[in-house]
């Protein structure tokens, strides 16, 4: 009976015993907060490898940007250039950045046409020609406590989207020479249809949209030490420089006039500021004989726009100054060459006005001669240089970038004549660049001379890399004739303007009738590395670095490209 009763009293006390009760929910809790605790280590480990994966793909794209241009790359293709030196940098086994606790990363490289970076055009109009490097990096993360769940791994994914534009890291003056004569009017099927001479000019847009002029963002002027971009526009036939202004505005084409020859500009002695590029004044014959004409290459004159223009005709004010994406439309730079608003620039192909100078058609009639336009582009930058040093306070890099389809066809009646009665200081060699000139009086091929008009325009592209110019050439529509060279100019006779010359980026034939426009513009480039040519050319050579491409805006795009601007980061929304 007691037995029962002990039993029954500690079977009442169990029952009614409250201890413990909380212990099933401390279970539960501490289930609960492990699986928490567990999530958040998984997660947390995930978030620490995608932000080693984003700097695994930033770094990657920026190191893959620079080989954009410099092959067939495609939006469908892209090259193992391109590829090769996006791995180099990436998370994935066998790259700089690869990370032992991510032995699974998979990198994929695209190169996109992105119609928010071009200004006047759209990817469709330049054949999708790509503008920026996409660089994605995915990987399967290994979890620990989320394998309770099974789950094994998270995926994780980290996109970059690299484009050229911003500043340069050296500072630039450029001087833009553009063919516009006749043949330049022909219509482009690989650049929306518009003419070559207008295609030229969204390139020129293109590029300088690219290239920002101000170090700090904004606008700049040419007299601010923050400038690190001046560029001035040359053009020819030449113009007459008092009808010059229809070229930055709606009133009219300019007046065509005879090619003139500007003295061969000479580095100054130390501490000398040389007066740069000056418009060449030459009397007129027959009717006009008393009259004094002054032809100019130079499309943006240094007297128009004071504000933003300097002494030299450069200028730096192209970009909005609220809107570094834009461009100030009061710019007579931009005025000339067109911008989102105006579309289409104002320059014109000259109208006729050689009276008493040959042919008429002027510019219609295809006589091309550049080898001045490119000596007026060199005395330029020498006194623009010279300026720009002082300004920024380190030294700046003169460059030339020449754009023509390259023929060279003009005769001695497309110059100023000379009547053996009125030669007064006609050597542009060593007299002041004023009166008749005689374009006989230098038998040897060699500027001045009538003779040779391609190996004269090599020459000149030579002689402004012998002065530590960077000369880029490009090929835009090249043909198979239209080189008038009689004679073959010799080393010896080249080395009297250019002791250190050895000999040209490509050899010349045997004979100066196989001179051939696209060789001529291979030539005037500095190497092959800075010569580009648009792949309707013909008869180019394959030496160098860069392959045909198939649109002017690639082109331009590489040209950018090849000067150093801050390459950046962009929104990888943008399309």
């Amino acid at each position: 009976m007691r037995m029962r009763t002990i039993c029954m009293s500690f079977v009442r006390r169990a029952l009614n015993d409250q201890r413990g009760q909380t212990l099933p929910f401390v279970l539960l809790g501490m289930f609960a907060f492990m699986g928490v605790a567990g999530l958040s280590v998984d997660v947390g480990h995930a978030y620490v490898a995608r932000g080693q994966m984003q700097g695994c793909a930033n770094a990657a794209a920026l190191a893959a940007l620079p080989h954009l241009y410099n092959s067939n790359t495609t939006t469908t293709t892209t090259s193992s250039a391109v590829t090769d030196a996006a791995d180099a940098l990436s998370c994935s086994s066998g790259g700089d950045n690869y990370n032992p606790n991510l032995p699974n990363v998979t990198t994929t490289v695209t190169t996109p046409c992105i119609n928010a970076l071009l200004v006047t055009s759209t990817c469709a109009k330049t054949n999708n020609i790509p503008n920026a490097v996409r660089v994605k990096e995915t990987a399967k993360v290994p979890t620990y406590f989320m394998k309770m769940l099974g789950m094994n791994s998270l995926q994780v994914g980290a996109t970059a989207t690299a484009a050229p534009n911003g500043p340069p890291s050296t500072p630039y003056n450029i001087a833009i020479i553009l063919d516009s004569t006749g043949s330049m009017n022909t219509t482009d099927s690989n650049c929306g249809s518009v003419t070559e001479e207008q295609c030229a000019m969204n390139g020129i847009q293109q590029m300088l949209q690219n290239l920002n002029p101000c170090t700090v963002g904004g606008s700049c002027k040419y007299s601010d030490a923050a400038t690190y971009v001046r560029v001035s526009l040359f053009a020819f036939p030449n113009v007459d420089s008092t009808t010059l202004s229809n070229d930055y505005s709606n009133s009219g084409s300019p007046t065509g006039q005879p090619y003139t020859l500007p003295v061969i500009p000479t580095v100054p002695a130390a501490g000398v500021q040389p007066s740069g590029y000056t418009p060449v004044q030459y009397k007129g014959l027959g009717s006009s004989s008393t009259k004094l004409w002054t032809g100019t290459y130079q499309i943006t004159p240094n007297s128009a726009d004071t504000t933003n223009i300097d002494a030299y005709g450069f200028t730096s004010g192209y970009h909005n100054a609220s809107d570094t994406n834009s461009f100030d439309p009061t710019s007579i730079l931009v005025k000339v060459l067109g911008n989102g608003t105006l579309q289409n620039g104002y320059m014109k192909e000259p109208s006729t006005n050689y009276t008493n100078y040959g042919p008429k058609g002027g510019a219609n009639s295809g006589i091309t001669y550049f080898a001045g336009a490119i000596y007026a582009a060199q005395a330029a930058l020498l006194a623009e240089k010279a300026y720009a040093d002082k300004i920024v306070g380190q030294t700046t890099q003169n460059v030339i970038i020449f754009v023509s389809d390259g023929q060279a066809n003009a005769y001695s009646n497309q110059f100023p004549a000379y009547d053996g009665a009125q030669s007064v200081n006609n050597n542009p060699k060593t007299g002041p660049a004023i009166g008749i000139y005689d374009m006989d009086q230098n038998g040897a091929g060699v500027y001045p001379a009538t003779t040779d008009p391609c190996q004269q325009a090599m020459i000149a592209g030579q002689y402004a890399k012998s002065q530590g110019t960077r000369v880029i050439g490009v090929a835009y529509g090249s043909e198979s004739y239209g080189c008038t060279d009689t004679s073959l100019v010799s080393t010896s006779t080249i080395q009297t303007l250019i002791p250190t010359f050895t000999t040209f980026n490509i050899s010349l034939p045997s004979s100066a009738s196989s001179i051939v426009p696209c060789m001529t513009i291979e030539n005037i480039a500095s190497s092959m590395d800075d010569f580009y040519a648009e792949s309707s050319s013909v008869q180019c050579s394959t030496k160098g670095t860069n392959a045909p491409m198939s649109s002017l805006a690639a082109i331009f795009d590489a040209i950018t490209n090849s000067l150093g601007p801050g390459n950046h980061l962009i929104p990888n929304t943008l399309n």
